[in-house]
């Protein structure tokens, strides 16, 4: 679940210079990354940099883990994790200050990934983006919160830089990973003003919580329906909730709120009215019920369901396997 990581440590060192000298000399300084802000040294594939007399570590703590972020990584390593890499470097680690986190997972699914793209459609507060074939982003409006779906077994395959990984990824037949990355901000994105010390990934109710941040956000996707009148809607209600999904997919949220806003300027809506007609709008393309067809999104839907329900249950509820094959 968890991924990439970038902790912000203060070692208070009397000597800053001597002593960031001996861990440079301690690790190999590698000559790729970014050239305009390169590393100091590299923990394995932890970029290591300086800033404020502070260091700046980040890295896939999955792939520093595990060697790869496609193998299932549970919140019960990340402690083992943490405490491996705070070794390696001498540093008590946990007592650093979290500033980014990528929570991630891979899917199986049936279809090519890319045939899915269509169907995520929305989502308010974030710029959809689909420069790239088989990746679609959505970015968030004033700050760094990404929300991704992209290809992960043409990913591992373009790149060729680790036969492991690829030997792993063709073992799916298509491989889709959805991954939330907090760059920035995390406290204003969990809503808090402290910020967050690495200590707190050892805890279940962190751990949930941005499961449920991660879920919260893919529920909120507007999904696009297929083009046919369901058999099974019934009443004026059903009625209009399809005649909004069909606007929008059709005309798309700009469209509408180009309409609205004129029917504010030339006095037939008051700005009350505007949002609740929005809202009106939001609830249909949010809505679940069965008469909603969609193609691949049902079984993205279902897939997302039992993977999170595996990873509460499973992993941070720590259910006995008796339970768990009951389940299965």
């Amino acid at each position: 679940m968890i991924c990439t990581i970038k902790i912000e440590f203060d070692p208070k060192w009397s000597d800053f210079k001597l002593e960031l000298r001996k861990l440079i000399e301690k690790f190999p300084k590698m000559k790729n990354g970014n050239p305009n802000n390169p590393a100091l040294f590299w923990v394995r594939n932890f970029r290591v940099t300086t800033r404020n007399k502070k260091l700046i570590i980040e890295g896939s703590l999955a792939k520093y883990f595990n060697g790869n972020n496609i193998e299932p990584f549970s919140w019960l390593d990340v402690r083992s994790a943490i405490n491996k890499l705070s070794w390696e470097i001498g540093l008590p680690l946990e007592e650093g200050i979290l500033r980014r986190i990528d929570i991630g997972m891979n899917f199986s699914v049936d279809k090519d990934v890319i045939e899915y793209f269509p169907e995520i459609f929305h989502l308010h507060c974030y710029q959809r983006i689909h420069k790239h074939k088989t990746t679609l982003r959505f970015e968030n409006n004033s700050h760094r919160f990404n929300f991704c779906f992209y290809d992960k077994k043409k990913l591992v395959l373009k790149s060729r830089t680790n036969f492991d990984d690829i030997e792993l990824v063709l073992k799916y037949k298509n491989l889709m990973r959805i991954e939330l990355q907090i760059e920035e901000s995390l406290p204003l994105f969990l809503k808090r003003k402290e910020p967050v010390k690495v200590s707190e990934l050892f805890s279940q109710d962190f751990c949930k919580l941005l499961m449920k941040k991660w879920l919260r956000l893919y529920k909120q996707i507007q999904k696009r329906g297929v083009q046919l009148f369901p058999t099974e809607t019934k009443g004026r209600e059903d009625f209009d909730l399809l005649m909004r999904r069909e606007f929008v997919e059709t005309y798309g949220w700009e469209y509408l709120e180009y309409r609205l806003e004129q029917l504010v300027k030339q006095g037939s809506f008051t700005r009350g009215q505007k949002c609740e007609k929005k809202k009106q709008f939001t609830r249909a393309m949010l809505d679940k019920r069965s008469f909603i067809y969609q193609e691949h999104v049902n079984e993205l839907n279902r897939k997302v369901k039992m993977k999170c329900f595996k990873i509460l249950f499973h992993q941070l509820f720590k259910i006995p396997e008796t339970v768990q094959k009951l389940v299965k």
